[in-house]
């Protein structure tokens, strides 16, 4: 009886906890320079950054909390944390950008930060953009970081350290100009054999894939794919095969809507 009333009253306070955080959470509007600084976010917080709007040096998100960024300028060494999810359309980054461990960054378009990090247990997303300077992280044997390609272009460095994940969504993906055989729609296909090689193909957005797969350091296009980095290639239905399943759904949707 004493251990049931012992765990109900610790489920009680976990929940009032919950309650609190949630209760207590905050959406932050930024969109001038005049508007109060904010260094950082808690649990559960909103943070909508737009406009001239601009976010300190060493800025930091709380577990669990939302950034969407549009405009503005993103001071040096930002923290995305654990639970965290940033989305990104616009912005002007000063300086190094962290998605940390049980962090997600998705990345739709603008130019990102000149230095970003996806640590270990992290997760980006890539649908456009443009990124410079790459590291993905895996420090730990149980968390890896994973990047996942569905667009965008880079420039400088991309660096693939040991243990990490890279998966490229697209079609018509060729090593040294060699088309990849054994794809399944949908489902990962692991590149070995990759040193000194170059990756094309199309993104899912359509628009061209360029990558260099290369183990050495100091090599001239500075793209470094640790060996034991997982590279995926993940077949997607091409963007002009999508647009002709779009329009062939049309005439089954106009006849249902005269059914009715």
């Amino acid at each position: 009886m004493k251990k049931t009333k012992l765990l109900s009253a610790v489920t009680a306070f976990a929940a009032s906890l919950c309650f609190s955080f949630s209760a207590n959470a905050v959406e932050y509007h930024i969109n001038d320079p005049s508007d109060p600084i904010v260094y950082g976010i808690n649990a559960g917080d909103v943070l909508h950054l737009s406009g001239t709007g601009e976010l300190p040096e060493y800025f930091s998100t709380g577990s669990d909390s939302t950034v969407h960024i549009t405009g503005g300028t993103i001071g040096h060494y930002f923290n995305s944390n654990i639970g965290c999810v940033v989305n990104v359309s616009n912005g002007n980054f000063l300086g190094e950008y962290h998605t940390n461990w049980g962090g997600t960054t998705n990345i739709y378009a603008g130019d990102m930060a000149p230095n970003y990090h996806a640590e270990d247990g992290s997760t980006t997303n890539i649908y456009g953009g443009s990124m410079k300077n790459v590291r993905v992280k895996d420090f730990s044997s149980e968390y890896t970081g994973i990047v996942n390609i569905y667009g965008g272009t880079f420039d400088g460095y991309f660096h693939a350290r040991s243990g990490s994940t890279i998966n490229f969504y697209g079609s018509d993906f060729k090593l040294d100009g060699v088309p990849v055989t054994g794809l399944m729609l949908n489902i990962p296909h692991l590149v070995t054999g990759r040193s000194n090689l170059t990756l094309t193909g199309t993104n899912q957005d359509g628009s061209p894939l360029t990558f260099y797969l290369d183990n050495t350091y100091n090599n001239p296009l500075g793209n470094v794919i640790d060996t034991t980095a997982i590279i995926n290639l993940v077949l997607v239905p091409e963007p002009a095969s999508l647009s002709l399943l779009a329009l062939s759904t049309l005439p089954l949707l106009a006849r249902r809507r005269s059914g009715n």
